[in-house]
């Protein structure tokens, strides 16, 4: 499905590329923390994906819309096909540290179930 999305969408005012991490798995010790024991609940991930578009000429201006609907539909490929193989909607995460602007729900992608959790040590460090 990926490869038929990269083959029959029109990207001429955009060059992009696909990262893939290498970041779990059994002997990984990225997951030897429980998933609530930091920000970030994903530790039992197999790899992290990172999803970038750029104008065709590499100069601005970035292709806004034409851009982010590229990544928007490569995303829904990739959960889409991860979700028909069983893998729930919750559990497709998003990493912290990639930040997209313009991801609804961004609690639970980024944080899962240790988000209320952030904003209570938030306001504890506050006052």
């Amino acid at each position: 499905a990926w490869s038929n999305y990269l083959l029959s969408t029109p990207t001429s005012s955009l060059s992009y590329f696909l990262q893939v991490e290498l970041y779990g798995g059994a002997n990984s010790l990225i997951n030897t923390p429980l998933s609530n024991a930091t920000a970030f609940p994903f530790r039992d991930s197999l790899f992290v994906l990172q999803l970038y578009a750029s104008s065709a000429s590499g100069q601005p201006p970035y292709p806004f819309e034409d851009g982010y609907a590229f990544l928007e539909g490569m995303v829904e490929v990739i959960t889409g096909s991860m979700e028909a193989e069983g893998v729930s909607a919750e559990d497709i995460g998003a990493y912290a540290n990639y930040i997209d602007p313009t991801l609804v729900g961004w609690q639970d992608a980024y944080y899962k179930g240790n988000y209320e959790r952030l904003v209570q040590l938030q306001k504890v460090s506050i006052s």
